[in-house]
């Protein structure tokens, strides 16, 4: 089961990001307990929006930035379909919560390429910490990107062989 981290574009993802992301979650819902998001306008209301039209199981946990009220960031039908609501931290700080708090980011960004943004700030820190990052960029290609370590393997000088009785 994966915990799933959420980051993208407040202007929401584009016709083509949509379609993709909407098939990759209906495809692998029942690999998802958990999706995490920032509570933001845009991706993070879209996701949430989806994962209630898709039926999908996952827990779902908003993570409000410290944003104003009158700012018209923060998303609040993210936040009220949400079943667990953190505490309200800086948008930064909030974002590095998300990918520590999670397997694997799935990123919505509104830049094919490297951009200065909360949103690939949150990607690179997702691939400092070691995650499966999966970006969707505007045009609706997928890459998949895996940090995590490789599992241990024993060594083959520790496997005992017992002759055959």
């Amino acid at each position: 089961m994966i915990a799933l981290g959420v980051t993208g574009s407040r202007k929401g993802c584009t016709v083509a990001q949509y379609e993709r992301l909407r098939r990759l979650l209906a495809d692998h819902a029942e690999c998802f307990c958990e999706i995490h998001h920032g509570a933001c306008v845009g991706v993070d209301e879209q996701v949430v929006l989806l994962a209630g039209s898709l039926k999908l199981e996952a827990h779902i946990v908003a993570y409000p930035a410290n944003f104003s009220p009158a700012s018209g960031l923060v998303s609040m039908v993210a936040i009220e379909e949400s079943d667990e609501v953190k505490k309200t931290t800086d948008p930064l700080v909030r974002n590095r919560d998300i990918v520590d708090a999670t397997s694997a980011l799935l990123a919505c960004p509104d830049t094919a390429a490297p951009a200065r943004s909360g949103t690939w700030s949150t990607i690179r820190y997702a691939r400092m910490r070691d995650k499966l990052v999966v970006v969707i960029d505007p045009e609706g290609t997928v890459s998949w990107e895996d940090h995590r370590p490789p599992p241990l393997e024993e060594p083959a000088s520790s496997v005992v062989h017992y002759p055959l009785l």
